[in-house]
């Protein structure tokens, strides 16, 4: 039986998404919530949309060309996707492949 999780985090720009997650992990390392790591061990991630689970990685230099109003709507659209793409197939999938529990900052 699989047992993954994938956590999503929604709201309008500003209303305390990426502070919920970060005050996820923190909690998630305290001892009197170890049976949550303890179920999931090392597979607990965190990640978010458009960046990744890292924002030093390709996904926020494409962002930053996607974000520069330099494109017409149409290709910043499939550029997002693009990207969207990617960070689902290299990352997200994997992941729940192998049981784990996801937190992802918006996911559209």
């Amino acid at each position: 039986m699989k047992n993954n999780f994938f956590i999503v985090i929604e709201g309008i720009d500003a209303s305390g998404k990426t502070g919920l997650i970060e005050l996820l992990k923190s909690q998630l390392e305290l001892e009197q919530n170890s049976s949550i790591k303890n179920y999931f061990g090392e597979k607990i991630y965190f990640t978010s949309e458009p960046y990744g689970p890292n924002k030093e990685t390709k996904y926020s230099q494409l962002s930053s060309l996607i974000f520069s109003n330099s494109f017409s709507s149409a290709s910043e659209a499939l550029l997002f996707l693009a990207m969207r793409s990617d960070h689902l197939s290299n990352f997200i999938i994997p992941k729940l492949q192998e049981n784990s529990l996801i937190f992802c900052d918006r996911y559209y």
